[in-house]
């Protein structure tokens, strides 16, 4: 069962930023990169053809 974070608050888009909006979900690309970057140690990366 989910459980709510009641700490949760939803990332900003700021100017200059890359995101994708699909109905009511805002997927920025610019953050997402910048979390992988800097927790790389903990991600698989994997080459898609």
């Amino acid at each position: 069962m989910l459980e709510i974070d009641e700490n949760y608050s939803p990332t900003t888009t700021e100017p200059g930023d890359e995101y994708y909006t699909n109905g009511i979900f805002v997927f920025n690309i610019t953050k997402m990169f910048d979390y992988q970057e800097m927790n790389s140690i903990n991600l698989y990366k994997y080459i898609i053809a």
